[in-house]
């Protein structure tokens, strides 16, 4: 049953079933509109029995209204009930006077985030029907065209709306975040190269040979290699077996579906005094406690047979070094036994220099190294460590 209220007398929550006002007798006309719910606490909704002549009336479709003298009337009759007038191409039903009314209307629910997802995955179903597309976009259309003051079917009319609060910021999170960005900043403060002007003050270098010797040494393998002799053997752990040691009951849960129920998301105006519930099939869940036998590992040793060699290898014996703070570098004299060979030359160059007061050492290539005497100034691009790049201007 809908209910309509008198727009002559102000009477409210007319039974749908009542073609005239009770306390004036006005007619209801063509400015009617029902609504689903009373809004008189006193009043509780009442439903129409399936199969009744009034379930009949409800499922006839919507009235109409007489142009001459504004009274609705049921789909039902040909002659309007107040004037005798007899129903023409000019008499419009009430979805024709009320196009927007020709949709689902949406309950008003509470906007709890489960009842919200609820609503979305009934009423937004890829496996609705088409009527179902056609209703959703219907209610889209009353939501643009309503004179009436509209809601979210999300939103309680009484619920405040949204304000922004800057308290409300994760600033633990966007603290954390600058904090990166500043690392990162100074991560490429310190990897940039920096452009000075500085003084040489002094010079320096350094030429180093390595000298190896062919000397008996002792070593362990699993197997021993050519030229290698056995001095002794023992059983060591080669590596680990992972195998199942036993096997243990695991409690898991999960969500099942243990039955389901139809639940109102809306209703639709029939257009006489009446509505009818559209429902959408909620499943119930609840949560189910399982066990599976889950394997447990171990580490097993595996031993093998290690062999302890001695071996002739070329082994580091010593570096003989040469160094100077003077422009004339030179390399070492290296004087050899019968069992021993040079193995690797490495040199470096360096000046010490004045910037702001301050004196450090840096590092160059010869090329550069050998242009610079003490008493320069250069220009140079310094690179993490202190080694130098000459700029030529």
């Amino acid at each position: 049953m809908g209910y309509w209220d008198c727009g002559y007398c102000g009477t409210n929550n007319i039974g749908g079933d009542k073609m005239q006002c009770p306390n004036c007798g006005k007619a209801r006309g063509k400015d009617t509109v029902f609504h689903p719910n009373p809004t008189n606490d006193k009043q509780s909704r009442r439903y129409i029995s399936e199969g009744s002549d009034e379930y009949r009336r409800a499922k006839s479709g919507p009235d109409w209204t007489c142009e001459y003298c504004d009274s609705n009337n049921p789909a039902t009759t040909r002659i309007c009930r107040n004037c005798g007038h007899s129903r023409d191409r000019d008499d419009k039903n009430y979805y024709e006077h009320h196009p927007e009314r020709n949709s689902i209307i949406p309950p008003i629910i509470p906007a709890t985030a489960a009842e919200k997802t609820r609503w979305e995955s009934q009423y937004s179903d890829d496996s609705s029907s088409s009527n179902d597309s056609e209703e959703d976009e219907d209610e889209e259309d009353y939501h643009r065209q309503s004179d009436k003051k509209s809601y979210s079917p999300f939103t309680s009319p009484n619920r405040p709306s949204f304000h922004f609060n800057i308290g409300d910021l994760p600033w633990n999170k966007i603290g954390i975040g600058l904090l990166i960005v500043a690392a990162i900043i100074g991560l490429i403060m310190i990897f940039v190269p920096k452009e000075r002007y500085i003084t040489v003050t002094n010079v320096d270098w350094q030429r180093n040979i390595v000298v190896e010797e062919y000397r008996t040494v002792r070593e362990s393998d699993w197997s021993v290699p050519a030229g290698g002799r056995t001095v002794y053997t023992q059983r060591e752990i080669h590596h680990y077996d992972h195998v199942i040691d036993h096997y243990d009951k695991v409690r898991h849960e999960r969500t099942v579906v243990v039955g389901s129920h139809e639940e109102v998301v809306g209703y639709r105006d029939l257009g006489n005094g009446y509505f009818e519930e559209q429902t959408r099939t909620v499943y119930d869940y609840d949560t189910e406690v399982y066990y599976t036998d889950e394997a447990v590992y171990r580490d097993d040793p595996v031993y093998r047979t290690k062999y302890y060699y001695d071996i002739e290898r070329w082994v580091y014996d010593h570096t003989v070094k040469a160094s100077a703070n003077d422009k004339e570098p030179y390399w070492p004299e290296v004087k050899l036994a019968d069992n021993q060979r040079t193995n690797g030359r490495s040199e470096s160059y360096g000046i010490t220099a004045i910037y702001k007061d301050k004196e450090s050492h840096y590092t160059l290539n010869y090329k550069d190294w050998s242009d610079i005497s003490i008493g320069s100034e250069l220009h140079v691009k310094v690179h993490i460590g202190g080694h130098i790049e000459l700029i030529y201007e």
